[in-house]
């Protein structure tokens, strides 16, 4: 690590050459771009829409940093719909600015030439880009282990006004075969790269799944020293390792990270010479 900036490992980017990578973007890199994390359309939320006043024990499970939440999306959702629909659609806008940035991450990470990449995040900031085609796009109905192939975008909890919102779609999702299925086959057969995760109590049982040939399913983390300070001392988290930048100033490190990872040594960078030597350049 120099200047708070983790290093790329060896092994993500042989993975890479070899196309056994996937990256899994999470909300984070959302939040780096501009749009606002959760906790913050949670803060606004409490503050513009009243909870019921005989609903204690949802107040109780909104102080907690866990998926249950949803549980009182949906409550405040029945309470105040305007409002709810208003703070949402809001949260999901996207700037120009917001879209620039998250345009050049998203080129680098393009650059890697992943096998797939996976998300859980429903806004549409990844679509603007312009950078795939719509035929790469798949949803939930489309969670099959054969679908992971080059150039497939997979949105877990869809987008915009067809993601995930309700607390039995959520649990139902994580709970039904097709998608054990398919994150046996991603954490079993090929390296993942996490951009922008939180490692929530729903991962611990996913990512402990032994691959055939462990050589070849190294997982990795990006992920900010203050989330890392509150969940762990330790470097792994199950079968994945941490690679943790400096999250003093904001998110400052989190894209100069990605940016530096895009830059040399690069990932196919002794591919190109391999070749100019054979050619005589």
């Amino acid at each position: 690590m120099v200047n708070g900036l983790p290093d790329l490992p060896p092994k993500a980017r042989e993975a890479a050459k070899n196309k056994r990578l996937i990256v899994f973007l999470g909300s984070g890199i959302s939040s780096a771009a501009g749009l606002p994390d959760w906790k913050k359309v949670r803060r606004r939320l409490a503050t513009e829409c009243s909870l019921p006043t005989d609903k204690e024990h949802l107040r109780e499970i909104w102080k907690r940093d866990n998926d249950e939440y949803y549980e009182v999306f949906e409550e405040i959702r029945g309470e105040s719909a305007e409002s709810y629909a208003k703070i949402i659609k809001e949260s999901l806008d996207i700037k120009q600015a917001d879209l620039i940035k998250y345009l050049k991450w998203l080129k680098i990470i393009k650059s890697w030439q992943p096998i797939a990449i996976v998300t859980t995040n429903i806004d549409e900031l990844l679509p603007n880009t312009g950078l795939y085609e719509k035929g790469q796009y798949r949803y939930q109905k489309d969670l099959y282990p054969q679908e992971l192939r080059e150039g497939k975008i997979f949105f877990l909890h869809g987008i915009g006004d067809q993601g995930i919102w309700s607390h039995g779609d959520v649990k139902d999702f994580y709970r039904h075969d097709d998608t054990k299925a398919f994150f046996w086959n991603m954490f079993g057969s090929y390296c993942v790269l996490f951009i922008g995760c939180s490692f929530k109590d729903r991962w611990k049982n996913l990512l402990e799944i032994k691959a055939p040939d462990i050589s070849q399913c190294y997982h990795y983390a990006l992920i900010p020293s203050q989330e890392h300070a509150e969940r762990s001392t330790s470097r792994f988290f199950n079968n994945v390792e941490f690679l943790v930048y400096d999250n003093s100033t904001g998110y400052d490190n989190f894209g100069l990270t990605i940016e530096k990872w895009g830059t040399k040594p690069n990932l196919f960078e002794n591919d190109i010479m391999m070749n100019a030597n054979r050619v005589g350049i």
